[in-house]
């Protein structure tokens, strides 16, 4: 349809005196989908009932200059209509009456839930007295506690006193004492020196005296017979033999003749005759009568 210049609103009549039940309605200006206004219209679920007897289509002109109206409706007649809104009351009373159910059970979980909420109270206060007696005691034995502490604070006070007074006693005392242990600790410091220097004098003059043989002609003359005597003790150190000659001499300069002749014979002992000593009794020799060891190279002085 093509709408003429000048025109500020335009109004479609699809029908004369008839009740229309709009199924789908489309309105497009210049191929672009509008949307127009419908009078005295009531929503159907997915339909519109036109509630009047000279439906019209109305929608602004802002420049449109062609409109394209698509409409799929149902002409109702009076019993059809009526029919239509005796099925509308039916749905709208079940709407009611489930919007009423689910406001009763609101309700009732509104109240249940109130119910908790004050059984939830009263517990609490029961809680806060309880808390407020418990604090209530508290404050009690706080206040004992404080009392307690200000008569300790009092007897520190008093001890304090007490003993600054016996510092200054004690300290006077120990100045006496001290200055007595002073006098005899620098005496026995001054007599330490005295015996240091003393001790530090003859051991300079022994180590004069020690190089003074160092560097005397019979010294010097009895290197070469010094340096053969260790190469001798090193070569015998080196032999069985030897050793237990070493050991002999060791045990004579400390034991005495007696022991090394025991020792001789608990070695021959050892030689010549270890398994038989060993039949008669293991670890201990005919000769050894004291509990010695056999003598070896390992004899413990």
């Amino acid at each position: 349809m093509e709408i003429p210049t000048g025109v500020c609103r335009i109004r479609i009549d699809p029908i004369e005196g008839k009740i229309l039940l709009v199924k789908s309605l489309q309105v497009f200006a210049d191929d672009k989908e509008i949307v127009p206004i419908i009078e005295n219209v009531m929503s159907l679920g997915n339909n519109r009932l036109i509630v009047n007897t000279d439906p019209s289509i109305i929608f602004d002109n802002k420049g449109y200059s062609r409109v394209c109206c698509y409409i799929n409706a149902q002409i109702l007649k009076i019993n059809d209509f009526q029919g239509l809104i005796g099925e509308l009351n039916l749905q709208k009373k079940m709407e009611i009456q489930a919007i009423m159910e689910t406001l009763d059970q609101i309700k009732k979980e509104a109240e249940a839930n109130l119910q908790e909420k004050n059984s939830e109270i009263v517990r609490a206060v029961e809680k806060d007295e309880e808390k407020q007696k418990i604090i209530d005691e508290l404050k009690e034995a706080l206040s004992d506690k404080e009392a307690e502490l200000k008569e300790i604070k009092e007897n520190l006070e008093r001890l304090k006193k007490e003993l600054e007074i016996s510092k200054k006693e004690i300290s006077l005392n120990k100045n006496n004492s001290v200055n007595a242990k002073i006098d005899e600790l620098n005496a026995q410091v001054d007599s330490l020196n005295a015996l240091n220097l003393q001790l530090r004098n003859q051991i300079d003059w022994r180590e004069n005296q020690i190089e003074e043989f160092r560097k005397s002609l019979s010294w010097r003359l009895t290197t070469p017979v010094r340096y053969l005597g260790g190469g001798f003790l090193n070569l015998m150190q080196k032999t069985y033999v030897s050793q237990c000659a070493l050991e002999a001499l060791k045990i004579l300069f400390t034991k005495g003749p007696g022991e090394v002749i025991r020792a001789c014979g608990r070695f021959v002992d050892r030689t010549y005759h270890s398994k038989e000593a060993d039949l008669i009794a293991p670890g201990k020799s005919r000769n050894n009568k004291d509990g010695y060891c056999a003598y070896d190279a390992e004899y413990q002085e």
